[in-house]
């Protein structure tokens, strides 16, 4: 569902002298990814144990209450109840359950100041929609989006550097554009009923896939492609299907749409990661964008590192790659456990058990004793260690972990445990 409208009253200012959240109570600039707040959102119920419910003879129709005026209402694939209205100039959606006068009433007041303003100065838009989320603050958020030029705006002087911390470099506007695709792409995902994709959208997404399988299957592991071979095949073969339907069964079919949105959201963030388009673009997954870095090793690294038998400066190594699938676990927990089995039989022999002096023990004895438990370090480390890694350790924890060296030094050294304690054994 597309709107082609207009807005114009006037000439409009120039844009660096829009302020409207500051003339409008509890109003901010929000964006899609990271500050939309429907993943954060819930609604406790209170618990009722036996709750009656009887259901009067005859009763056919299990419908919610009629809406407000001018209100419609979609159900998005996860199941979340978001509402639009057309009647205004801009079409508004809203994810606040506008079946509820008071907060009907309160979403209503926000879209006659945002008019009014809009009014006020003159602003003209075409093919835009208005998002509002009541958060949980107790304020309200609002963005644009111009199917247009694909992109999310405001009106309102917005902070986007926080949402462009992966890359430490000077932004080009184009540079952003990518991220800000993302974004756009994203707000399809949360609204999958109300942007219809043509079919340059449906080609453009279908040739990245297909460049990334290729990629793949041509460059290996220095292919700069963040997903593996079967998810890309998996995904293009779905996006090949939605492209087979008709635009009336594309239209009831969000939850492929919501996919194919989803997909292009993650593609054009990969983008904007690889400096796509950009100077010095990413081609190889082992290439720096910074260039090569001096070796800094902390102070604590280099102390730690000799007697951890150098394991944290190979994992150090890697991790500064980016790579988090590698684990030496299996081949240590089996060494370990031969080293283990080793030192229990060998204090299980009665001979060097009576070579020691009365309660005393015998040098080989305690030299076995810390092997033992030095063995037994090493399994139940390198056992934490793997369910961690299968668990919370994804890409994005070692981004944030190589936010300062140190991060990814102490990874280093945690993930050697198991090596050094073999060793030591």
């Amino acid at each position: 569902m597309e709107h082609t409208v207009t807005v114009t009253y006037g000439s409009p200012k120039p844009t660096s002298t829009y302020r409207m959240s500051y003339e409008i109570e509890n109003l901010v600039a929000i964006t899609t990814k990271v500050e939309y707040e429907r993943y954060e959102r819930n609604q406790p119920y209170e618990r009722h144990d036996d709750q009656p419910y009887t259901i009067e003879p005859f009763t056919k129709s299990f419908s919610r209450p009629n809406l407000p005026d001018d209100w419609t209402t979609f159900v998005h694939p996860e199941g979340v109840r978001y509402f639009l209205k057309e009647t205004r100039p801009i079409p508004v959606l809203t994810e606040a359950y506008i079946y509820s006068p008071e907060i009907h009433n309160q979403i209503e007041s926000y879209i006659s100041q945002i008019f009014s303003y809009i009014n006020r100065n003159s602003i003209a838009f075409e093919k835009s929609f208005l998002v509002l989320e009541l958060r949980q603050s107790g304020r309200c958020g609002y963005y644009f989006v111009d199917h247009t030029n694909k992109c999310l705006f405001w009106l309102d002087p917005f902070e986007f550097s926080h949402l462009l911390d992966p890359l430490k470099i000077p932004y080009t506007a184009s540079l952003v554009g990518l991220v800000m695709h993302s974004h756009y792409w994203y707000h399809n995902e949360l609204f999958p009923h109300v942007y219809q994709s043509t079919e340059g959208d449906l080609s453009e997404i279908s040739d990245i896939l297909v460049y990334s399988i290729g990629d793949l299957l041509t460059a290996g592991p220095n292919s700069v492609v963040s997903y593996d071979l079967d998810t890309l095949k998996a995904s293009l073969e779905l996006v090949k299907h939605f492209q087979k339907q008709d635009q009336s069964l594309q239209r009831r079919s969000p939850g492929g749409a919501r996919f194919i949105y989803r997909m292009a959201s993650y593609l054009y963030h990969d983008r904007f990661l690889n400096l796509h388009g950009e100077p010095g673009a990413r081609l190889d997954a082992g290439q720096s964008i910074y260039g090569p870095q001096p070796e800094k090793n902390s102070l604590l690294m280099k102390i730690l590192s000799p007697l951890m038998i150098y394991g944290p400066d190979s994992h150090l190594y890697r991790l500064e790659e980016t790579t988090v699938d590698y684990m030496e676990g299996s081949q240590l927990f089996d060494q370990a456990t031969v080293v283990l089995n080793a030192n229990v039989a060998f204090l299980a022999i009665q001979s060097v058990d009576e070579a020691a002096a009365p309660d005393r023990r015998t040098d080989s004895q305690r030299a076995s004793y810390f092997s033992v438990l030095t063995s037994l370090g090493s399994i139940i480390f390198g056992l934490l260690l793997v369910r961690q890694h299968r668990e919370v350790m994804t890409t994005q924890f070692v981004v944030n972990r190589s936010a300062s060296h140190l991060g990814l030094e102490t990874l280093a050294m945690m993930f050697s445990l198991p090596y050094t304690l073999l060793m030591w054994s």
